[in-house]
Formats: C-alpha cells, structure tokens, sequence
C-alpha cells in the first residue's frame, strides 16, 4: 500500500510540473486506451520539468507483463537530450492502470490533442492478500497557470 501511494505523489507532481514541446508535434499529453486480456493497461506519456535530470523530460507510463504473467507498472524516462530512455519497474503485480481525462461531463481515456487537460484520473487496482484494492487520485496540471 505504500508503495501505491508513493507511486501516485510521484505521478502527481511529475503532471503538476508538466511542460509543453517545442513543435506542435510534440504535445504536452498523450492517453492510450490499452487492455491485457480484460485488465485495463492504460498508457501515459508527457514531458515535465520534475524529472531528476536538468531540464526537462519526456516520462511515459505503461503496463507490461513478465514472464510470470503478472502485470506491471513501468516507468521510462527519456531526457530531452537523449534518444534512449531508462526503464524501471514502478509497481509489481497490479490488476490495472487506468488514466482518464475530464472533458465536460464524462471522462475520456484517449487524449491525443495539443491542449493541456484540465483534470487528469488515474487509478491503479492491485490484490492485497485476498482482496482487490483501488487508489484513485486526480491530477491538474499547472501547465501554462502560475505555481
């Protein structure tokens, strides 16, 4: 459980710190919809200065499966300067990922647009011993507001 909501203060402050692209390609947020069999995979991918490196960094979020079939919550962090990025394991063995985006009335869990969100959901179910837990937390980022 603390490691769930280490997990999510990080998530959080990496959107706060969101920053925008140089080039209309590169946009400051983008939302997949993904599922392994059923379980929903969410994938996550933004830049933000509140990575450890100077600058900012491009950070994407996103489920893989091991060897053993469970599902895990990785990171990659790739800084501006560099083409490759580093991979490490945020959370093991989670049920599901889920980020959404609040747009009018309903949330959406595709965001492909060059604007920033005002309201981003994310939600990560995990077991714990016998039972499935959920830890929801929304998220706005402050990019183009006063901090």
């Amino acid at each position: 459980l603390h490691e769930l909501r280490t997990a999510m203060d990080v998530m959080e402050r990496e959107i706060e710190a969101a920053a925008k692209g140089k080039s209309r390609e590169e946009k400051a947020f983008e939302i997949k919809d993904r599922d392994y069999f059923g379980m929903q995979a969410s994938e996550l991918s933004f830049r933000t200065f509140s990575a450890p490196s100077a600058g900012a960094s491009g950070i994407s979020y996103y489920v893989e499966k091991d060897e053993s079939d469970k599902l895990n919550l990785i990171k990659k962090l790739t800084p501006l300067n560099r083409k490759d990025g580093i991979e490490a394991p945020v959370l093991e063995d989670i049920e599901s990922f889920t980020v959404e985006i609040k747009e009018r009335d309903g949330w959406l869990k595709v965001w492909n647009r060059d604007d920033t969100p005002g309201e981003i959901r994310i939600t990560i179910a995990l077991k714990l011993g016998d039972r499935s837990m959920k830890l929801s937390q929304t998220v706005k980022p402050r990019l183009g507001k006063i901090i």
